[in-house]
């Protein structure tokens, strides 16, 4: 009788799994409503796009806050509101470059005041930070903050040594810095309490070079972002924010993914370009392609735009972009023209307030077909409590290698297994199996497993079926 010796076998097996999407914020605290948001938002793609204005801090000078020039505007052409509203937290005073404490208080005031006005008529809220730098005066005039002076009018440039301390703990910079943060957190906490959630965008346009946290190195600002994220978030509490990070457009040789906080620490991704690049230029393809990527998914905005970008090519080519903002001084027939305001707003893939649903309570009723972000499930639906649930689509596992083997292995076919999506336990078969004592066919049921982990499996195989399994 012909016998067939079978030496030692090393089979390599992967198991990939993909657990449901879970659309939860970067804070694990986070307000039930600040939740129903970032799923909004994470629904939204490849199903729509919200439409939102930056109306800034001066229009609520000396009136009663009720509704922007910018968005009477708009409603004026289309018959519509945006969706989003937008203004800013920054360290601002009116047309005076020497520190006044007081008055950027009173902007602050009528900034919050405008945002309580527009979360009461359902928009949803995000705000950037231009924040001046940490070395002079809280306080000064927008210019100043884009090219920083210091009181007496002087361009300021930080040395390495300031740098260096804003983020060093005990240091004159990191106190002050501190300090910045503490005061918006107050605000922060007045819209907690009000149930009032906000997009929050702070440093923005870092790789732009001209605010005075781009002067920081890749490093330094991640540490700065992240010394305001543990601040407001961990120290003071602050559930109702949501966190907006956005470069400045950048040329496809530049890479300011180096910049990027990691996905612990940004709900949603954005960039600011005030070009025009669906009428004309092609480099907001390859912009939204790097924020898919850095991001790995997350929402996608134009969190500052000049022209509006042409919602069709959204639908079609950037899915995961959510909002767009127009920028304030940019939303008249200069830069956006009434054609494009009507065929944007009219267009039913634009989301506008009267559209928005109510965030409190915002969960779809059960059954509704949403997107819940996994390749591996099918037929998602809503379950009633905000998540989005899909069936796992059952595969088999990936064979990276066969090992090596002394004698043929034609014989040992491949190696199949159909686990659950979220893990658990698996059948493991080496198909193609016969019935030969020597031929190296086996069934391994019940094996458990854990998603996303690599496996190795060990298989000694004898004649006289002495056969052992290791996994």
């Amino acid at each position: 009788m012909n016998k067939l010796k079978i030496a030692l076998c090393l089979c390599i097996v992967s198991f990939t799994f993909y657990a449901q999407a879970q659309q939860t914020p970067t804070n694990p605290n986070a307000n039930q409503k600040t939740k129903n948001i970032l799923n909004y938002l994470h629904n939204l793609k490849g199903n729509g796009i919200l439409s939102g204005q930056e109306s800034m801090y001066w229009n609520w000078q000396n009136q009663t806050p009720s509704i922007a020039t910018q968005d009477q505007y708009i409603h004026n052409l289309t018959g519509k509101y945006p969706a989003v509203y937008s203004s800013d937290f920054g360290d601002f005073q009116i047309n005076d470059y020497q520190t006044n404490e007081a008055e950027c208080n009173a902007v602050r005031d009528d900034v919050v005041n405008a945002i309580r006005a527009y979360a009461g008529r359902g928009a949803l809220i995000t705000m950037s930070y231009h924040m001046r730098p940490p070395t002079v005066g809280v306080c000064a005039d927008y210019n100043e903050i884009r090219n920083p002076q210091d009181d007496n009018g002087n361009f300021i440039t930080l040395t390495d040594a300031q740098i260096d301390q804003i983020t060093t703990p005990g240091t004159a910079q990191y106190n002050a810095t501190i300090e910045r943060f503490d005061q918006i957190a107050a605000y922060f906490k007045e819209l907690e309490n009000e149930d009032i959630t906000v997009l929050w965008r702070p440093f923005h346009e870092m790789n732009g070079g001209w605010f005075w946290w781009g002067q920081l190195t890749p490093s330094k600002y991640i540490d700065l972002w992240n010394m305001m994220y543990d601040r407001l978030t961990n120290y003071h509490g602050c559930n109702n924010l949501l966190w907006v990070w956005s470069v400045n457009y950048y040329n496809q040789d530049q890479n300011p993914g180096v910049y990027y906080p990691g996905d612990s620490r940004v709900d949603v991704l954005g960039a600011d370009i005030y070009t025009d690049p669906f009428h004309g230029g092609a480099y907001a393809q390859y912009i939204y392609d790097d924020l898919n990527t850095w991001g790995g998914g997350k929402p996608i905005a134009f969190t500052e735009n000049g022209t509006m970008p042409d919602v069709n090519t959204i639908k079609n080519t950037m899915p995961n972009m959510v909002y767009w903002l127009t920028w304030f001084t940019h939303y008249d027939s200069n830069y956006n023209s009434n054609s494009l305001y009507q065929s944007n707003y009219g267009n039913p893939y634009t989301i506008t307030l009267d559209e928005l649903p109510d965030f409190d309570n915002t969960c779809p009723p059960t059954g509704t077909p949403c997107n819940d972000g996994n390749p591996n499930t099918t037929n998602d639906q809503e379950d009633g409590n905000c998540n989005c649930v899909g069936t796992p689509i059952q595969s088999d596992c990936e064979l990276i290698s066969n090992g090596n083997f002394d004698n043929d292995t034609s014989a040992w076919g491949s190696w199949n297994c159909t686990p659950s999506a979220s893990g658990g336990t698996a059948n493991i078969t080496s198909i193609n199996a016969g019935a030969n004592a020597w031929d190296a066919g086996f069934s391994q049921s019940g094996v458990t497993l854990e998603q996303g982990k690599t496996y190795t499996i060990t298989f000694r195989a004898k004649a006289d079926n002495n056969r052992s399994f290791d996994l």
